[in-house]
């Protein structure tokens, strides 16, 4: 009767330790899946902020390429505009110049006639 007392207590304990065992494993299963989801949003939030930044920094180069792109055509249309008024200006004098030489012309004209004429 003592060996069946000791093969059940031996059992129990047996028992008892798969027991413990089993709710270990659990707990430790439940902790690393805990685990694993905060590795994977810390991962996504890390993967997350990283691109906002790539983003971020590829629009500042876009920006920086376009207000560039623009500067160099309101450049160009400035120089473009500035030559047509002096152009415009250099045809207005000559035409001046040439109204001034005509009119000079005139005045000797009728000088000399005057002055052959006396």
């Amino acid at each position: 009767q003592r060996g069946a007392f000791v093969s059940a207590v031996g059992a129990i304990v047996k028992l008892q330790s798969l027991c413990r065992v089993w709710v270990e494993c659990r707990a430790y299963n439940k902790a690393r899946r805990g685990i694993v989801i905060l590795q994977s949003k810390a991962r996504r939030a890390k993967a997350r902020s990283s691109f906002q930044a790539t983003v971020a920094a590829v629009i500042k180069v876009q920006s920086f390429w376009r207000s560039s792109e623009e500067s160099k055509r309101y450049e160009h249309i400035i120089s473009t505009v500035i030559s047509l008024q002096a152009r415009s200006r250099g045809v207005l004098a000559r035409n001046a110049i040439c109204k001034q030489l005509n009119a000079l012309v005139r005045i000797q004209a009728y000088a000399r006639g005057m002055i052959w004429h006396r």
